[in-house]
């Protein structure tokens, strides 16, 4: 039997039960510099939700300087290329869920062991 987890565990120690598991999670060299920032302005380490925010942020500051007010509409925003942020690429979906590309790890020794990198493209 395969483990097949979520980076929610990775908000602890790794396991040595995870050892052999699969985990799809944010790749931190494109988190990174986000969260080196954050941590130098506010003292503490940021989790996922400051990645996801940001990304949001920058797709809105995106098309608002690249095609105005009249930019944020579901033709724009359901663009099937989808868009590349911190988080890697995303892209939404016309029933309102979002589809994203995550790179593959497998625990190896307690360490993440990249077995996949996020695609390209949709």
């Amino acid at each position: 039997m395969t483990l097949i987890g979520t980076d929610r565990w990775l908000e602890r120690p790794v396991d040595p039960l995870y050892e052999g598991a699969y985990i799809a999670t944010l790749d931190q060299s494109e988190t990174g510099p986000i969260a080196d920032r954050f941590k130098a302005t506010y003292n503490y380490q940021p989790d996922v939700n400051v990645a996801y925010a940001y990304d949001m942020v920058a797709l809105s500051a995106g098309i608002a300087s690249s095609a105005g007010p009249d930019g944020f509409n579901k033709q724009v925003l359901e663009n099937a290329t989808g868009f590349r942020g911190s988080t890697g690429l995303f892209r939404f979906r016309s029933d309102g869920s979002s589809q994203r590309s995550m790179p593959f790890f497998k625990v190896e020794k307690g360490q993440l062991k990249l077995v996949e990198k996020s695609t390209a493209g949709f």
